[in-house]
């Protein structure tokens, strides 16, 4: 699987997640939110680093 194949898993996911668009200041722990993930390996570890990096650029601080 590819980066582009994980970001939109993770897209998908964060949909899913309802979360707002506008995290700024928001403390988020990855592993509560990607525990229920369905991929395992080396493509759920792309999957979940992809979440992170959406979750920053909403501004959310990833714990």
């Amino acid at each position: 699987m590819s980066w582009k194949d994980a970001k939109t898993e993770a897209i998908s996911w964060l949909e899913k997640l309802s979360l707002p668009a506008d995290l700024k200041g928001r403390e988020i722990d990855l592993e509560e939110i990607t525990k229920e993930l369905p991929h395992t390996g080396r493509f759920r570890e792309m999957v979940a680093r992809a979440i992170a990096r959406q979750l920053k650029a909403r501004g959310a601080k990833i714990n």
